[in-house]
């Protein structure tokens, strides 16, 4: 590690006096990168960290050679919910490639394809409740409950209900599975930044957390225990004798991170759109002859696919992915090798592989969907949103489908405008790739 640049250490509290916490921590180590080069060191109190933001280096880490770099301690509180059963979200190694196998049959396009019928019905009910006109404040709260609407019908058919008040008030009360899921993500997000104690801290959302926690699960057992109707995660984990508790664990983990992952692509793929009425003139020329009832026709639409790609590779939903070295360890990098010590926490900025300048050019921060006609062979490799090889997200194509079929019907039905000041607005990391503010956005129908 010594062969790398490092930011200037304090003693105790290490690098913080270089960093920023309250601004985007993805957007400075990004901005570090330019001085320092594609990976340096900085230390968190005692903690070395390890950052690397090159391709290569992504996948040793992340693929090569993910028996050295675990999850770890990032994600323990997943592990600690789930009374020690470990989720697809935190596992590691031999557990994570069986939990992996027994849940990569239930993403299949024949399975998926449930989905679509969801997904439109869905926004049948949904969408008259925009009325002629709607000026949604904070859209990412509502792309989240229309995401979570689809999402728990899919993975453990919850009928989850949205309001007309909820269309234009984010703040207005709403299914308590979207509560309960918001809540959780956010307090996991406080525990993993603030340390391990936070838990044990005498606060009210600490004891709140706990009583969310166990009306949660006996929300989710319920429905396990009673079954499904349809098809349904539920049905497919019982298929594979998984038990109550482990079956309530996955649940867990991939309700929370798909909705939210969706929920901000939507939301970025919609501020975007805000800002370049031609391009979104040009998409409603694309769909306007479509029966969206009829998915499979426009699901694979070229524009549509190039808009949303370009829309994940500005703003990927985990730009930063968190990895611990349970050993000493080598990363090789270009010509040189970096040494990495046991207990170092490895940053990979997956953010930067995909906005890299000297991969996408000089138009890299530009949103510009038709780079995609014409990608370079270095391009496509470095094109990963959902990370690459072995650790692609498992709900990869379930993500492209929701995110597809919502934005299509959204383009469809009305004309996007904004209702605030976008040019005010900056992504900031918290659970996912989120903004620093919220996005207010007109939908006129058309």
């Amino acid at each position: 590690m010594t062969r790398i640049p490092s930011l200037k250490a304090y003693p105790i509290i290490g690098s913080i006096g270089e960093l920023n916490f309250k601004e985007c921590l993805f957007e400075q180590l990004t901005d570090r990168t330019y001085d320092l080069g594609d990976s340096f060191r900085f230390k968190l109190f005692h903690k070395d960290v390890l950052v690397v933001s090159e391709l290569e280096s992504f996948k040793e880490v992340i693929v090569k050679k993910r028996n050295t770099f675990l999850k770890g301690s990032t994600l323990n509180e997943i592990k600690h919910i789930n009374k020690g059963r470990p989720s697809i979200l935190d596992a590691d190694g031999e557990s994570w490639q069986k939990l992996r196998s027994e849940l990569i049959q239930f993403f299949t396009p024949k399975i998926l394809e449930g989905l679509y019928s969801i997904a439109n019905n869905r926004l049948e009910k949904q969408l008259p409740l925009f009325g002629e006109k709607a000026c949604v404040r904070d859209v990412e709260v509502l792309m989240g409950k229309l995401a979570l609407s689809i999402t728990s019908e899919f993975f453990i058919e919850h009928d989850f209900k949205i309001s007309k008040e909820e269309i234009t008030n984010p703040k207005a009360e709403c299914d308590s599975f979207y509560y309960f899921q918001k809540f959780l993500i956010a307090e996991l997000t406080k525990r993993m930044n603030y340390g391990p104690l936070w838990k044990y801290l005498p606060t009210i959302s600490n004891l709140r957390f706990s009583k969310f926690i166990k009306e949660g699960k006996d929300f989710v057992r319920q429905k396990v225990e009673k079954g499904t109707e349809n098809y349904t995660l539920i049905t497919y984990l019982k298929d594979q004798w998984v038990d109550t508790e482990s079956i309530i664990g996955q649940i867990y983990g991939l309700v929370g991170a798909s909705f939210e992952s969706t929920a901000v692509s939507l939301t970025w793929a919609l501020y975007f759109l805000a800002q370049n009425q031609k391009l979104q003139q040009d998409l409603y020329e694309e769909l306007k002859n479509y029966d969206l009832k009829d998915t499979k026709s426009f699901i694979d639409n070229e524009l549509l696919q190039t808009y949303v790609d370009e829309t994940l590779r500005l703003r990927p939903a985990f730009p930063i992915l968190f990895r611990e070295a349970c050993e000493d360890a080598q990363i090789n990098q270009d010509e040189k090798v970096i040494d990495v010590k046991k207990g170092t926490i490895v940053f990979t900025l997956l953010g930067k592989i995909l906005n890299n300048k000297k991969v996408w050019g000089s138009d890299h921060n530009e949103f510009n969907p038709q780079r995609f006609n014409n990608l370079t062979n270095e391009q496509k490799k470095s094109y990963i949103p959902y990370s690459t090889g072995t650790r692609t997200c498992l709900g990869r194509e379930m993500a492209n489908i929701e995110v597809k079929i919502i934005l299509a019907h959204l383009i469809k039905n009305f004309v996007v405008t904004p209702a605030c000041d976008l040019s005010l607005v900056k992504p900031k990391q918290k659970f996912v790739f989120s903004s620093d503010r919220a996005i207010d956005l007109e939908f006129t129908r058309r």
